[in-house]
């Protein structure tokens, strides 16, 4: 009797503690925003202010054509005192700042990373932008950015099949336009 006893207490108090070991909460991992933009699709944000549309394109092509060079907001009616203030954050693939502007002026992006001087290697980027217009709206948004300036070439690609998305592929007044192909041929 003395035997059942103590195994009876035994079981109680391992069931009490597997009970205390289930009790706690599980850990919750989170993709970080490196794994986001390994794994991300894109779309073109398109934002909305007093007299006009805001377009983020999601690729251009720093290789000196003269076609789709830089990279920044588009869209009808953007002179430089459209915006109160614009912030516009680029983030390569391991989620390290490579450029970012604040100000009234549209910013502009020519590929070169704020942090090493050169033209970034990455392919990928991750971008943020919140702008004011002189009428006090606020827009902000995010889209995905490639940067192709590799050495292969291709033909250009039709834009609505294509995740790559030039400013030429926008116009003034209709915003983006998914049947024109881009102006280029672009490299990857």
């Amino acid at each position: 009797m003395k035997k059942l006893s103590i195994l009876v207490l035994i079981g109680l108090t391992l069931a009490l503690a597997c009970k205390k070991h289930t009790d706690k909460p599980a850990t919750v991992v989170t993709p970080t925003l490196a794994d986001t933009l390994r794994a991300a699709c894109t779309s073109p944000f398109e934002g909305h202010g007093d007299s006009s549309q805001v377009y983020l394109p999601t690729a251009f092509t720093p290789n000196g054509d003269g076609l789709n060079d830089v990279y920044r907001p588009i869209g009808v009616g953007l002179t430089s005192s459209y915006f109160s203030s614009i912030t516009l954050k680029i983030y390569d693939t391991s989620a390290t700042l490579v450029y970012q502007s604040t100000g009234t002026a549209i910013p502009v992006w020519d590929g070169i990373d704020q942090n090493t001087h050169v033209k970034s290697t990455k392919y990928m980027f991750y971008v943020q932008i919140k702008y004011t217009t002189a009428g006090h709206i606020t827009d902000s948004g995010s889209t995905y950015l490639y940067l192709l300036s590799g050495t292969t070439c291709v033909n250009a690609v039709a834009a609505d099949t294509s995740k790559y998305r030039f400013s030429d592929q926008f116009e003034q007044s209709y915003g983006y336009t998914p049947d024109w192909s881009s102006m280029e041929t672009y490299c990857h």
